[in-house]
């Protein structure tokens, strides 16, 4: 009759080493002949808290089966203590289980607990589940030092980026007030000269003299411009309750020689009332409806404004029949400084869209654009619905 032999459990952790603490020889060998049944290495066998401590420190085992009753000063629980700080799993081993003891061994945090004797069975299950525990508080907290040097990283950036905006705003606050002061003299004297050298220039002179006085105005508006953009989105004090329909009303005031000039219908439909900074909301309209104006097509202009609220959210469009945009330029319409077309065709500094684009995100909304060639563009920008309760605040005050 032939013995059967019993084939080891599967390990989830295979070339796992463990040290066993362990004072009572016999049973230290028993558990290591366990041990090495289930598939497991042995680091080494230690007597004492101290052995226990400096093996663990130079063979760093994957596991300490630790027994609580050791002879000298210290015992198990107390060597726990410093074997934890190596970050090492501890598995008590006791005989005892009194209340004190239990409560000692409580305190240390141990990631399992056998009474002896320990049977194979309990001990493969008991280790398998204390590494297993110990990875994933590994990977906690690797996620935890990456979410915290993340957090870190993203508070520099947002400290960096809040000083650069300042830091931009001052330079266009002072580089709009020192340029303006030379571009009115540089203006003052070549009308001076215009008008002190009638009859003197040559055509060739007089044309270089027109393109010097025409530069002026435009540097006046590419500086104003500037200013605007720098201080986009930033008078959130200026926050209050606002009627789109009026400011669209006054926006139409503000563009009546263009809309009459290009002989222009502005159209709307039925516009709310939002929590806004009325000057940045006329901003956006007026930038987006002349620039409907501007890009027209063969047909007169017409433009279309309209609103519907879409979740928690108001998204209010902006149509045109003008040229349109080429599907590979929609990407960069709302990039300062880009122009999609020459001086020569269109007039403006290619800040317009930038500027709405950065109103508009800095009240948590979002801007974008489809378009066709040769058939118009819709703009669309979102704006989150304002609180009912603030509102009646608002209106209340």
């Amino acid at each position: 009759m032939t013995q059967s032999t019993q084939n080891p459990p599967e390990l989830l952790f295979p070339r796992t080493s463990i040290l066993i603490v362990e004072d009572e020889n016999i049973s230290a060998m028993n558990l290591e002949r366990k041990l090495e049944r289930l598939g497991y290495s042995i680091s080494g066998i230690a007597s004492s808290a101290k052995s226990a401590v400096q093996q663990a420190s130079e063979k760093h085992p994957n596991l300490v089966l630790m027994d609580i009753a050791l002879k000298g000063n210290k015992d198990g629980i107390d060597a726990s203590r410093k074997i934890q700080e190596l970050d090492i799993p501890v598995v008590y081993l006791t005989a005892l289980s009194d209340d004190l003891t239990i409560r000692r061994v409580q305190e240390t945090d141990p990631f399992g607990f056998l009474i002896k004797p320990v049977e194979e069975k309990s001990l493969h299950v008991t280790i398998e589940m204390a590494l297993y525990k110990h990875r994933l508080e590994q990977e906690l907290k690797g996620e935890i030092a990456a979410r915290k040097r993340a957090e870190i990283e993203l508070k520099k950036n947002i400290l960096a980026l809040k000083h650069s905006n300042e830091e931009l705003e001052s330079f266009a606050s002072i580089a709009s007030h020192d340029l303006r002061e030379p571009l009115r003299t540089m203006s003052c004297y070549l009308q001076l000269l215009q008008n002190e050298s009638k009859g003197e220039l040559n055509p060739k002179s007089k044309e270089y003299l027109d393109f010097a006085l025409k530069a002026v105005p435009r540097m006046t508006h590419l500086i104003d411009e500037l200013l605007k953009y720098s201080r986009a989105g930033k008078n959130q004090e200026g926050t209050t309750l606002v009627n789109c329909e009026n400011v669209y009303m006054t926006v139409l005031s503000n563009l009546s020689a263009a809309i009459n000039e290009n002989h222009a219908e502005v159209t709307c439909d039925s516009l709310p009332t939002l929590l806004f900074n009325e000057r940045e909301l006329g901003q956006v309209f007026q930038n987006l409806i002349s620039n409907a104006i501007k890009y027209r097509g063969e047909q007169n202009p017409r433009v279309h404004i309209s609103c519907k609220a879409t979740g928690e959210r108001l998204k209010f469009s902006v149509s045109d029949n003008g040229i349109g945009i080429s599907s590979d330029k929609k990407e960069i319409v709302f990039e300062a400084f880009k122009r999609l077309h020459s001086r020569s065709e269109f007039e403006g500094s290619g800040l317009g869209l930038a500027v709405c684009k950065k109103i508009v995100e800095s009240h948590q909304g979002e801007i974008s654009v489809e378009s066709k060639e040769n058939v118009g563009s819709t703009f669309y920008f979102t704006l989150p619905i304002c609180n009912a309760q603030e509102t009646s605040k608002l209106a209340n005050a």
